[in-house]
């Protein structure tokens, strides 16, 4: 991830070289950046990379609205990694209803918000919430065969044993 952030930023400059500092098709560079800043817990350059990406984008009328969805997913957990739970909460709650709308409820990217908005809430202290998110997200992933079934299922059982031991979260 450390080249992936040298080469990011590299490629980032010399596209806005080319293309002025505020291009819409920028939007991609500074997504791509901050997720691999995100990665490597570079939290603050994450934030300020999703919302560079955020803000170009924004410039575009005819940008694909599913893009806004996979930004704000990688923004919320920028801020949630820095303690914002409410911006977090907020930012990934609006990245699962642009990614419902536009991309289906089946989506990987629904899928990927809800594990992050069932951490906010286990971090917040509603765990009945978190762990209603993170069955969701389970549901989904299982039908996609997707990998990330492994994160949500550790996910479930540290949720789980959180209420108390039991044979359900010890299970898990």
């Amino acid at each position: 991830h450390a080249d992936a952030v040298e080469i990011g930023t590299r490629n980032l400059e010399e596209r806005r070289a080319l293309l002025g500092p505020d291009a819409p098709a920028l939007a991609p560079d500074w997504n791509n950046l901050a997720a691999s800043q995100l990665a490597l817990d570079r939290y603050g350059e994450a934030e300020r990379g999703f919302r560079g990406a955020a803000r170009v984008l924004a410039l575009d009328p005819k940008a694909p609205e599913s893009r806004q969805a996979w930004i704000k997913n990688g923004l919320g957990s920028a801020v949630w990694s820095l303690g914002q739970l409410d911006e977090s909460r907020r930012e990934l709650e609006q990245a699962r209803e642009i990614a419902v709308r536009t991309l289906g409820p089946e989506h990987e990217l629904v899928g990927l918000t809800l594990p992050n908005m069932g951490v906010t809430g286990g971090r917040e202290g509603r765990t009945a919430d978190a762990l209603a998110r993170l069955e969701e997200a389970r549901t989904i992933y299982a039908r996609l065969n997707h990998p990330q079934i492994a994160r949500v299922e550790l996910l479930r059982g540290v949720g789980r044993l959180t209420l108390g031991p039991g044979a359900e979260g010890e299970r898990i």
